[in-house]
């Protein structure tokens, strides 16, 4: 926020320097009418001389001035402001003439003509100061976005891709496109709904397809219905019937039917087999190249259950390409073959689980699927012999087979029983196209080239419907290659042309508008698939140029330089070469436009409400015939003209023509006459504004046909804190009663108040700002003073802009520091690890009496001081909104113990303090504790130490210091303390652990940052301390009992707890700074499972089929110390390219209620696990496997063949299965008997490959993490 000031009462009158005193406002007047009436045309005076030019009188006197009134409304504050409302130029629709008005804050227009715009098409209207030129005069607006409303939908047309459809092609595909009422494809789809009723020639139906929205752009979509098989016939072909409609809520705007739309093809009829065998389905139908040919083969088994099969497929692999093998619900994944080009061998091993012999016995049991697609670029034709299939074998639950060697019979299109399949290929063709209008304008049309000289071009584009419904209907543009356009009348080339390649053109040689051409889009390649699309364009019918002015007088007092620019001082008072300035006139251009070549037609702008025409200045170029009298100027960005006398012209009469219209029969003009009366200024009006709000703003949507904008602007003042610009611009009203802007360059401002701030922006263009200056105080009154000068001393009239300055005032400030506490840069307390900071931050915070609270930390109106009388401002410094500490001031007695900072904003008469206090290190603390530390040790005092029994060693202590502030707060400073003792034959302090060498005692001291602790006396004993138990525990979490499931060669780190007698204890006794082998003897039930080294490492060695006991003793005196023991649970884990059995924590296996369940691991790394065979060998005296369950649905399981061996397979070069552990399958076994059942097993293959296709094999090695024994 910026900074603010307190107010103070306005003055009674203009300050003493004012000069001359400012102008009161004048009421405001009365609002304007919300559409105000539409005066008649300007009048266009014939060109006649111009009246002898008068002398330029000396500059009338400024009227008297009355003292400011006490208050301003807040139309008063900007009243007398001309403000333009226009469309930029990339925006829809059109100025209407004689709708702008201004009257005291609110200004407005209409605009309307949105007939040419596109659909949707989004604009924004705009505004600027009027007669003011360049970037710096459009104002800033929110809010007047708007969109042309689109049309509802009128018409449809469907066209049918698929009209040939078979039992096994059986979707029907349709396309549609819909317009609104004007043939534009861009219509309404919000709430917009579709149907498509189909029936059949036989009377199936009616039912109903499925319809998307159509496109926003193409109006294209397209609706689909797959027949039921019940509607095609074996003995006859039949047809459908479509019926389409669209609708909004229900109500029906556009229907189209076709009928006999599409055929259903007679389905063949084909043999039953009547022995056992195999029937393979193919193609009933054509394809398109791409298209699937999936196959099913079908066994008839009689009274035997189909338990494995082996199949072959031969195809043509010229024109197909296999896609996939799927197998059936009851059997396993098929392993395929297809090494061989054009060959497909499938062996199916076995059933699923749960598959019962009555469900793979029949007539019809499902075997595999096999999908080919036809290779794309297949030429179409009938390809005999593209594909068969061999039965190799047939076999039952026994492995005998029942048929082998044997033809599948094929069922194809041919119907009957065929040996082999026979498949028709066809060639997609377009079968429609639907045609648009592809730019956004759409299909109504605007030219204006008559007037502008610019052409309105575009071009028409279509819809490609192919009769493959796989392939996309797609948009496009490729005019006069895939299709080609004309108009249908040639009569309509008065309005349009239309090239062969679909380019249209709307340009200065035309001669009228038109309400529908109709143009025929046909297809290059077939020229029975055409469309028509109609264009509307609307052309101007008439137009004439209007001048607000039919003579322009000179003005009183006011010289221009006759070579753009002023010579002399900055007064002016040196005078160049300047002449004569007069006032200026606008200008326009208005049109009227039709499409039927009407004025006031049905098909007029007359029509649509618009009986006044269309403004389009800002779209043409106006010209003077004699430039030596005047000039035409436009004004950017709103696009308006005038006509600017030449300053100090002799006078005369100048033509107004439209110099861009290349068609003479527009090059209307309207004539000006230079010269006449002098003319003075009435007034100047001079306004500051800091903004502009639309009310009302536009209507975010305006109707196509008729609908119109009105939207009003509104300026505001509101000049409420510092820093706060307005904007100061100024219009003369002159004796004509014309009113002139008045250029920034010519307008010259001065502030009589100190609040505010005047300046110029760069360039001839800049314009004028007032600001509020910093210390303003709350005021009110006409204190921006306004002069009109262009060239000399001279004014042609003075004025003044009102201001009113709410600037609030300020009730308190409010003084913090970041910091509560700060030290001496020298003393301990800004040391590690105390670390308390040695400046702090402060920040400064002004309250205002409206209620708003503004940052002045850093305003050069605060000044920061420390404190004096209570001597702060010796120990510390202040640079701004920063206290820092002086080196010293801890040690100095002088010092506060908290230090004051001051702060005084003189210019508010406020002042505010904040203290921080001082703080230094007062006393050190030592802590003596046994080592090594263990829970609540810190807080037991180790000031005796003993001798250990039976070890030539003492207990050590653990030394701590901790520090006190000034403040009472405390740090522990043990990592930077320092620590002595007096007796180091006794006791001394090594790296923070006070360790005993003989029985005496010693004083042992901390010192940190100069500050040394009281005096600890440790006294050594030669008394023992004996253990009085042992345990031992992992030593990362102290469990007694744990999985240990790693890879072989894995290690864990045992600790030992040892209690002491005197109540201290350590929690691994393996780690303290007597070596582990010297306290105690580890060993292990079962070496080859879990070994210990001496010094408590247990590492991984292999499987076991029971826990396995670790134990320490302790070796000192072991006769009075319990020996101490830990269960382990070993389990292997495979490493890279091996296999695990069993479970994955605990035990390896774990048998429950006579089964035991065990799971089969790979461990494949980060690579993709993509072919493999296990071998699992068990002791089949002991187990019998009854299931096994694959978890790979691309895996198969063999138990029992033999009974002593599981074989697992698999194979899928797609797999990306992946990690240290994939799961590969679970086999059930059941427990025959006791015993210990062992487990082996080879990797026969075990293949992985990484992302970038490296692979890894591993062949004929035994199963290392998975062998073991079951229990």
């Amino acid at each position: 926020l910026p900074p603010r000031s307190p107010p103070s009462p306005p003055p009674p009158g203009p300050s003493p320097s004012t000069s001359p005193p400012p102008v009161p406002p004048s009421p405001p007047p009365s609002p304007p009418p919300s559409s105000p009436p539409l005066p008649p045309p300007l009048p266009s005076p014939p060109p006649s001389p111009p009246p002898p030019q008068a002398a330029a009188p000396p500059s009338p006197p400024s009227p008297p001035l009355s003292p400011p009134p006490s208050s301003y409304t807040a139309a008063q504050l900007v009243q007398g402001a001309a403000i333009d409302l226009f469309l930029p130029t990339t925006s829809p629709g059109l100025l209407l003439p004689t709708t702008s008005f201004s009257s005291a804050a609110t200004h407005g227009a209409q605009f309307g003509f949105f007939e040419a715009a596109a659909p949707g098409a989004a604009g924004a209207v705009s505004a600027a100061l009027a007669g003011v030129s360049g970037s710096d005069a459009e104002l800033a607006l929110s809010g007047g976005a708007f969109s042309v409303a689109k049309g509802t939908v009128a018409s449809a047309r469907i066209w049918v891709r698929t009209a040939a459809l078979y039992a096994d092609r059986a979707q029907l595909v349709v396309g549609f496109q819909v317009r609104d009422a004007v043939g534009r494809t861009r219509a309404l789809t919000t709430g917009l709904g579709e149907s498509l009723a189909v029936s059949s020639s036989s009377g199936d139906g009616p039912e109903a397809a499925s319809c998307g929205n159509p496109s926003a752009i193409t109006g294209y979509g397209e609706c689909s219905f797959t027949v039921p098989s019940s509607w095609f016939s074996d003995a006859a072909t039949r047809t459908l019937d479509l019926a389409f409609e669209a609708e909004y809520s229900s109500s029906v705007v556009a229907s189209a039917s076709l009928s006999a739309a599409a055929t259903l093809a007679q389905s063949p009829v084909h043999t039953a087999l009547s022995a056992q065998g195999v029937i393979m389905t193919s193609a009933q139908s054509p394809r398109f190249p791409g298209g699937s040919v999936v196959t099913t083969a079908f066994a008839r088994t009689g009274a035997q259950p189909l338990k494995a099969f082996k199949l072959t497929y031969t195809y043509d692999s010229a024109i197909l390409e296999l896609v996939s093998v799927a197998g059936a619900a009851s059997f396993q994944t098929p392993v395929t073959n297809d090494e061989v080009a054009g060959s497909l061998g499938v062996l199916v091993s076995g059933v699923n689980d749960g598959v019962a012999d009555a469900d793979v016995t029949g007539d019809a049991i499902e075997m595999v699927t096999v999908t080919f697609a036809v290779k794309a670029g297949t030429a179409p034709g009938t390809y005999a012999g593209a594909l068969s299939c061999l039965v190799d074998e047939l076999l039952n639950s026994v492995g005998n087979a029942f048929v082998q060697a044997q033809a599948a019979q094929v069922d194809d299109a041919r119907g009957g029983a065929q040996s082999d399949a026979s498949l028709d290929v066809e060639e997609a063709a377009t079968v429609a196209l639907a045609p648009y209008v592809s730019d956004s304008g759409d299909a109504s049309r605007l030219n204006l080239a008559p007037l502008t000289g610019v052409a309105d071009a575009f071009s028409l584009q279509a819809v490609l419907i192919s009769s493959n419904p796989a392939v996309a209907s797609s948009a496009s543009s490729d005019g006069g290659t895939a299709f080609t356009c004309a108009l249908v009348d040639s009569g309509d080339s008065a309005a349009l042309s239309i090239s062969s390649a679909c380019d249209a053109t709307a340009d200065e040689s035309k001669t009228t508008g038109v309400d529908a051409a109709a143009v025929s889009v046909t297809l290059a390649s077939n020229s029975a698939v055409a469309e028509t699309v109609s264009v509307r364009v609307w052309f101007p019918s008439s137009a004439r140029v209007e001048v607000d002015a039919s003579t322009l007088g000179p003005i009183a007092g006011l010289s221009r330089s006759l070579s753009g620019a002023c010579a002399g001082t900055a007064d002016d008072d040196v005078l160049g070469d300047v002449g004569q300035a007069h006032r200026t006139a606008a200008a326009r251009v208005v049109a009227t436009l039709s499409y039927d070549g009407s004025v006031d037609g049905a098909g007029s702008t007359a029509a649509l409400g618009l009986a006044g025409g269309v403004d389009v200045t800002s779209l043409v170029t106006l010209a003077s015939d004699d430039t030596t009298v005047a000039t035409i100027e436009s004004l950017a960005p709103a696009g308006a003209k005038r006509v600017v006398p030449v300053p100090g012209t002799a006078g005369g009469s100048v033509s107004v023509s439209v110099s861009s219209a290349p068609n003479p029969a527009f090059a209307t003009t309207a004539s000006v006459a230079v010269g006449g009366a002098v003319l003075g200024v009435t007034s100047l009006e001079v306004v500051a504004f800091t903004g502009a709000a639309f009310d009302p703003a536009p209507a975010s949507s305006v109707a196509f046909g008729g609908g119109a904008l009105a939207p009003n602007v509104t300026l505001e003042q509101v000049l409420d804190a510092e820093g706060d610009v307005a904007t100061v611009s100024a219009w003369a009203t002159l004796s004509d009663g014309s009113v002139e802007a008045v250029p920034p360059s010519e307008l010259h401002l001065e502030s009589t108040s100190a609040s505010v701030d005047v300046a110029r922006g760069e360039g001839d263009a800049g314009v004028w700002t007032a600001t509020v200056a910093i210390n303003a105080i709350a005021q009110l009154g006409q204190f921006v003073q306004a002069a009109w000068r262009a060239c000399g001393a001279e004014s042609a009239a003075t004025g003044a802009a009102p201001l009113v300055l709410d600037v609030p005032s300020a009730t308190g400030l409010q003084l913090t520091s970041a910091q509560s506490r700060v030290a001496d840069p020298a003393e301990g307390a800004s040391q590690a690890p105390a670390n308390l900071p040695t400046q702090t931050a402060l920040t400064l915070r002004v309250d205002f009496d409206d209620a708003t609270t503004v940052d002045f930390s850093n305003d050069e109106r605060a000044n920061f001081t420390v404190r004096a009388a209570d001597g702060s401002a010796g120990c510390a410094s202040v640079s701004g909104p920063l206290l820092a500490v002086l080196s010293g001031a801890a040690s100095d007695p002088s010092c506060p113990a908290s230090l004051t900072v001051d702060v005084e904003v003189a210019v508010f008469g406020l002042s505010a303090s904040v203290s921080v206090e001082l703080v230094s290190v007062a006393s050190v603390a030592l802590f003596i504790s046994p080592y090594p530390a263990y829970s609540a040790s810190s807080s037991v005092d180790a000031t005796t130490l003993n001798k250990l029994a039976c070890l030539d060693d003492f207990q050590r202590a653990t030394l701590a210091a901790t520090a006190t502030l000034s403040d009472a707060s405390t740090v522990v400073v043990t990592s930077r303390a320092s620590f002595a003792s007096d007796a180091s034959a006794v006791a001394d302090e090594v790296s923070g652990v006070l360790v005993p060498a003989s029985a005496g005692s010693a004083d042992v001291t901390a010192t940190w940052e100069g500050v040394t602790s009281p005096a600890v006396t440790v006294t050594v004993t030669s008394t023992p301390v004996a253990p009085t138990s042992i345990s031992l525990r992992r030593a990362s979490d102290g469990a007694t009992s744990f999985d240990f499931g790693a890879e072989v060669g894995s290690t864990v780190d045992m600790g030992v707890r040892v209690d002491w007698d005197d109540g201290t204890v350590w929690d691994d006794g393996s780690s303290v700074w007597i070596s582990a082998d010297a306290l105690f003897a580890f060993a292990s039930a079962d070496e080859a499972a879990v070994s210990v080294s001496p010094a408590g490492i247990a590492t991984l060695e292999g499987n076991a089929e029971a826990e396995v006991d670790l134990q320490a003793s302790w070796l000192c005196d072991s006769t009075t110390v319990a020996n101490a023991t830990a269960s382990v649970s070993p389990n292997l884990e495979p490493a890279f390219h091996d296999v695990d059995l069993g479970a994955s924590t605990g035990l390896q296996f774990q048998a429950s209620g006579g089964t035991l369940t065990v799971a089969v691991r790979a461990n494949a790394g980060a690579q993709n696990l993509v072919n493999f065979q296990f071998e699992i060998a068990l002791d089949a005296s002991l187990l019998s496997a009854t299931a096994c369950a694959v978890s790979l649905s691309w895996a198969s399981c063999t138990i029992n063949d033999p009974v002593d061996r599981v074989t697992l397979v698999g194979d899928n070069t797609e797999s990306t299965e992946s990690g240290t552990a994939v799961d590969v399958a679970t086999i059930t076994f059941d427990v025959l008997a006791p015993g210990s059942a062992a487990f082996s097993g080879t990797i026969v293959e075990f293949v992985t490959v990484t992302s970038g296709g490296a692979e890894t094999r591993t062949q004929n090695e035994a199963i290392f993490a998975g062998a073991g024994v079951a229990a």
